[in-house]
């Protein structure tokens, strides 16, 4: 799937008078987890994501939960005790949930960055379909695969940055 060119033009100076009234669109939690800087992020992680959470990123990009889990390598039997009681997940758990978090939020900046164009875009469904998509960056593997690690995350993030940037292989 590929992203309209349109959408990922580089970044645009901004007027000084523009630059001092900071941002005009108001930032999604998601944004907001892409732009947490590591201090906060590590705090976050090991305080525990909320199940909420979960279900709020698995609605964002028009996914079941079980799809979400299986993406993220969330146990199947855990994960659904933990959304049913309300409770935060594990350290480990929480990073991986927050990465993709995170991966939303980097494409939703993109989308902004390259400005206003009128048409609507769904940035969490763009990119449930586009991480299912075989990469020939990624060896013909779905990004998809790679959500399960930190590290994998970092590929998929990589690999989004180089789409933006006009350098994707």
């Amino acid at each position: 799937m590929s992203i309209p060119k349109r959408k990922f033009a580089p970044r645009r100076a901004r007027s000084s008078a523009a630059a001092k009234a900071g941002p005009t669109v108001r930032r999604s939690r998601f944004a907001a987890a892409y732009e947490i800087d590591p201090i906060t992020r590590v705090l976050a992680i090991r305080k525990g994501v909320s199940s909420a959470e979960l279900v709020r990123t698995s609605r964002a990009m028009g996914l079941s939960q079980e799809r979400v889990f299986q993406m993220l390598r969330l146990p199947a039997s855990t994960t659904k005790r933990k959304l049913a009681q309300g409770t935060s997940f594990p350290p480990e758990q929480s990073e991986r949930i927050l990465g993709l978090q995170r991966l939303i939020g980097q494409v939703e900046l993109m989308v902004a960055e390259s400005g206003p164009d009128g048409d609507p875009f769904d940035v969490g469904a763009w990119l449930a379909q586009w991480l299912d998509q075989p990469s020939p960056a990624l060896g013909n593997k779905a990004p998809g695969e790679f959500l399960d690690t930190v590290a994998g995350q970092e590929i998929v993030a990589n690999l989004l940055a180089q789409m933006q940037s006009g350098a994707y292989a």
